[in-house]
Formats: structure tokens, sequence, C-alpha cells
């Protein structure tokens, strides 16, 4: 028995939809990705003689969530740093682009250890409502 947990579904013409069920199997619990054009219900194949879809155990689900994971954060963006009661720069922040690691580094080297939090891009519109010292 399988059972459809998502969809990426694209919209272009030449775009490609990625279908994610689970399913048992004799390894136990898996997920198949399938991917096509059109829903995941009924995804035209990118080509008729090879499969659209991979089958992964938990073993493989878990070894490509640690390569995402290592993936994503060597992503460039923009990340808050927020300065504390009692600092130079009270309830302010600022904003430095890079991945985690070379933004900390560069805040580091501009401010010392002399700030409070280090906030991801998706947390910025937060960190600028309430900082009301504003940005420097």
């Amino acid at each position: 028995m399988s059972t459809e947990i998502t969809e990426i579904e694209k919209s272009g013409p030449d775009e490609i939809s990625l279908g994610v069920t689970q399913f048992s199997s004799k390894k136990g619990i898996a997920l198949q990705l399938t991917q096509g054009f059109g829903g995941a219900v009924a995804m035209v194949p990118l080509n008729k003689d090879e499969p659209g879809y991979i089958q992964l155990t938990v073993k493989d689900v878990k070894q490509l969530i640690e390569i995402f994971r290592d993936w994503i954060e060597h992503i460039p963006e923009d990340w808050y740093f927020t300065f504390g009661s009692g600092q130079k720069h009270e309830n302010c922040f600022t904003v430095i682009h890079g991945t985690y690691d070379s933004a900390r580094k560069e805040m580091v080297e501009r401010y010392g250890l002399n700030y409070s939090m280090q906030y991801s891009e998706r947390e910025g519109p937060d960190v600028r409502k309430f900082q009301h010292g504003g940005e420097i």
C-alpha cells in the first residue's frame, strides 16, 4: 500500500514535477520519488525506456538529509545580527551576506564578540520589527 506524501508541481511546459510517495517494501518503509511532466498521479515519464522514479530506504533518506543540510549551510544568504541591552549598539542590528560561518566571522571581525544573536534570512522581518534601534 502506498500513500502520497507531497508533490512539487511545476507549471511550465518543460518543467519537471516530483511526486513523493511512502510505501512498504521488503526492506520496510520506503519513499519513492517520481519525476515526470504533470501531476504525481498521472505523471508522464521523462524517458519511456527508463523509469521516472527512485526508491529510497530510511537509511538512504537519512544520508540525503545530511547531504542537503551540508549543501544548504554553504548557500550564501543575509544574516541578521542583533545587539543586546547594555551593548554599544543596543537594540540595533546589522545584516551581513554570506554563509552561516563566513557571516559570523565577518561579524566578529567588525564588532568582536559584542553582539547578541545571529538570525537567518527567514527571521529577518522579525528582527527588523523588534530591534527598535534600527539597522547599523
